[in-house]
């Protein structure tokens, strides 16, 4: 889970107080004259108290804060996704840029391995000085490099790609 949440409390939390009490009075009462009252009284009471939290400030607060965190997580999971997506986006162009690029080298390389051919056979003959043939040499080895680096990024380019679908890779290089 992104964000382990603390165990709630029920809200509700009853709180019950009772109080029983009775009493029995005796009491005279002497008024001016010949009159005298007596009485007993007997007097009972009964409190029964309910207390309920309705609002806990507390508990707001830590509900504020999980909820918080929750969106912080699913902003992070959001931007985690999109940037896997973002990030796929590039390498699969990648992977056809290099595929187009391999083509095209391979084709300049059958080029140069053609001129490099023709040229020795017109310096064997002496047509043609040894600097045409050392620069058709060079452009072959020119050509061969490309090749081989666009051989090179295509393989690495699979192995991103290859990474990022089985949750290795979280951003390439």
């Amino acid at each position: 889970c992104p964000v382990c949440l603390p165990k709630k409390k029920s809200p509700f939390n009853p709180d019950f107080v009772g109080q029983f009490s009775r009493a029995q009075n005796h009491s005279e009462y002497n008024q001016p004259g010949p009159v005298v009252i007596k009485g007993n009284t007997a007097t009972s009471l009964f409190e029964l108290q309910f207390n309920w939290t309705l609002w806990d400030r507390t508990q707001d607060h830590q509900n504020k804060a999980v909820a918080a965190q929750k969106a912080v997580a699913k902003a992070q999971l959001a931007n985690v996704r999109y940037q896997r997506q973002a990030e796929a986006v590039r390498i699969t162009s990648f992977i056809q840029d290099a595929i187009k690029s391999i083509g095209i080298a391979q084709e300049a390389y059958e080029a140069a391995s053609q001129l490099y051919d023709a040229q020795r056979k017109l310096y064997e003959t002496g047509v043609i000085g040894i600097q045409a043939l050392i620069d058709s040499e060079q452009e072959k080895r020119n050509a061969l490099s490309a090749w081989q680096q666009n051989v090179y990024d295509l393989q690495l380019n699979l192995l991103q790609w290859q990474s990022l679908q089985r949750g290795y890779l979280q951003r390439a290089i």
